[in-house]
């Protein structure tokens, strides 16, 4: 039962709030995917975008893609598959309304913790509007951040009622929450550390520290094995770069990222989906946010028996940021807004609880009003990749890697020409870029400048012999210049190292046509099946079968096969090849 001491805050507020929240992020679902991950979260998955399966689930459990291990994130793209199919908005409806669950939970779980109703109301308006959180809810691969972060409210409400009731039932659901939250994301593996804090207060639990350590051990084994799959997922996927970064330059960042957060928290401008690492930080920008960061520390520590709160919503802030602090570095960014969704509560507790010590002025409103504005139009940023990215450029230092996603983005909109500039310049900047390398040759490929395509993609597979995908594309030059034997060499090369499962198709599917026009119709017909199998919407794989079937002598299986295929991908070009088999005379 909850705390009868507890304020209350009526229906029509908390329906307020979420109906304030839903209109400001609705914006968001009329965007469209963005070139920048929702592509192996969703478009070109193929155990996703297939929705619900049996062999998906299997996947899901199983997998480390896309550096962690994270099923019920994968589930929850897979369930929207099967609601909206590919149509990004709903999509996006999915994260808006996780955000919206979770800014309901904060509100729940703030006034359980203060007892403060005023300050519960504004701290959970600036933390569902503020826009540091438009990166998570607009960002359909991120739907991770906002599916780990509704169970870890969830595990706090749980288990602010454990702690004042002893009740078994909200331990046990405490323990469910954060399997649940870790199976989202591994984000969860500091909630036991947050507890020790709320222990300490609003807690105030007498208990000796080894007692309260005692009924946490679940907690930390959980934690523990997180961090292992997490550990290991990231090696997997080559994203750990912390024995590439000296730990002397991943703690100064790492610092200067803690000060960084601190001022996107009070002045959200500029945001960028991407940071930079830089390889060369400025000492006296080091020092300053060292010196900021032991000003707060130890105000904190001498208001530590008068004004505890501050103590606690500062710990949780800096301990909650510890795994993405980039001290264990993964990935290329220097920080990202995501990051901070968790770590901000703290800052929140904190900030709302001095001031409603000496006002609960209706003015303060001005706050989450101005920074609901500002979220309003970064949304609008996150309209499409071109218009994300080409912002990013504009706001933030030398960026490589946004450089080379903004040409693949003007690319896929048909902007070859457009786009090989940004791939140079990227190589420019990082001339060891595979990425931008290969993205460079498709580009010229995709031109008509197939010699510079060519010499391109022969120095990215010097510069990795092992890069399936190099091999890949590589053939399609040879194949698209008539040097069919070059070309079957390579995709063969191609499909011995690692391919996504949408790239493994084409080249199972080109490699069959080229064994085809040399007569070995069987041998290719494996290779249409094998794509087929890896993407069953690929049409350019069915058709191929059907006609490698056909001149096999093979025409009622193949009137089967694209009966069965139409059914599958409801494609025109296979309804209308199905007619005009049904019409032709038996054979």
């Amino acid at each position: 039962m909850p705390n009868p001491q507890t304020p209350t805050i009526s229906r029509n507020e908390i329906l307020a709030l979420a109906a304030a929240t839903l209109l400001i992020f609705w914006r968001a679902t009329s965007n469209g995917f963005i070139d920048l991950d929702d592509d192996f979260y969703v478009l070109l998955n193929s155990y996703v975008n297939r929705g619900l399966t049996g062999q998906g689930l299997e996947w899901a459990f199983v997998t480390y893609d896309y550096f962690y291990w994270h099923p019920l994130t994968w589930i929850s793209h897979m369930l929207d598959s099967d609601l909206y199919g590919l149509s990004p908005w709903g999509h996006h409806l999915t994260n808006v309304l996780l955000h919206v669950a979770n800014t309901v939970l904060v509100l729940i779980a703030f006034l359980r913790l203060t007892q403060n109703r005023w300050a519960s109301l504004l701290a959970s308006a600036i933390f569902a509007w503020h826009p540091l959180r438009v990166e998570s809810v607009a960002w359909v691969a991120e739907r991770k951040d906002l599916l780990s972060a509704f169970f870890w409210f969830l595990a706090v409400i749980s288990y602010e009622r454990y702690a004042r009731t002893k009740s078994k039932k909200s331990y046990w659901c405490t323990i469910g929450a954060m399997v649940l939250g870790l199976m989202s994301k591994p984000t969860l593996v500091t909630l036991p550390f947050a507890f020790l804090l709320l222990d300490y207060w609003p807690l105030r639990r007498g208990e000796a520290i080894a007692g309260l350590l005692r009924e946490k051990i679940p907690m930390f084994v959980l934690a523990a094995l997180s961090s292992v799959l997490t550990y290991v997922g990231q090696q997997e996927m080559g994203a750990v770069a912390t024995g590439v970064l000296p730990l002397s330059l991943r703690t100064g960042n790492s610092i200067l990222s803690y000060a960084r957060y601190l001022g996107k928290m009070v002045w959200p401008e500029p945001l960028a989906v991407f940071y930079p690492y830089e390889t060369v930080l400025p000492p006296a920008q080091v020092a300053g946010a060292a010196a900021l960061l032991v000003a707060v520390t130890a105000l904190c520590l001498w208001q530590w028996k008068e004004r505890p709160y501050l103590a606690v919503g500062w710990f949780w802030f800096v301990g909650t940021l510890v795994p993405t602090s980039g001290i264990v570095q993964v990935g290329l960014q220097s920080m990202a807004d995501r990051f901070s969704y968790i770590p901000m509560f703290g800052i929140l507790l904190a900030v709302t609880l001095l001031l409603a010590e000496r006002t609960t002025s209706a003015a303060f409103w001005i706050l989450p009003a101005v920074f609901a504005f500002f979220t309003y139009h970064q949304i609008g940023l996150w309209s499409d990749t071109v218009t994300l990215f080409e912002h990013t450029l504009a706001v933030t230092p030398a960026n490589p890697k946004l450089r080379n996603n903004l040409g693949h983005a003007l690319m896929a909109k048909g902007k070859a020409a457009e786009a090989a500039p940004h791939f140079e310049e990227a190589l420019k900047a990082a001339p060891t870029y595979l990425r931008a390398r290969l993205n460079l040759g498709m580009a010229q490929s995709l031109s008509g400048k197939r010699d510079e395509a060519g010499r391109t993609l022969e120095e990215a597979i010097r510069q990795q012999p092992d890069s399936g995908e190099a091999n890949m594309l590589l053939g399609m030059v040879r194949s698209d210049e008539g040097k069919t034997d070059e070309a079957q060499r390579l995709f063969e090369t191609a499909l011995r190292h690692a391919l996504r499962d949408d790239q493994a198709a084409h080249v199972h599917t080109d490699l069959g046509s080229i064994l085809a026009r040399k007569g070995q119709v069987a041998e290719a017909e494996k290779h249409f099946r094998q794509a087929i199998g890896l993407q069953p919407r690929l049409i350019a794989a069915h058709r191929n079968l059907v006609a490698s079937l056909v001149e096999q002598g093979r025409v009622g299986e193949a009137v089967r096969h694209l009966e069965v295929a139409v059914g599958t991908t409801r494609n025109p070009e296979l309804v209308q090849l199905l007619r005009s088999m049904r019409q032709q005379p038996a054979r």
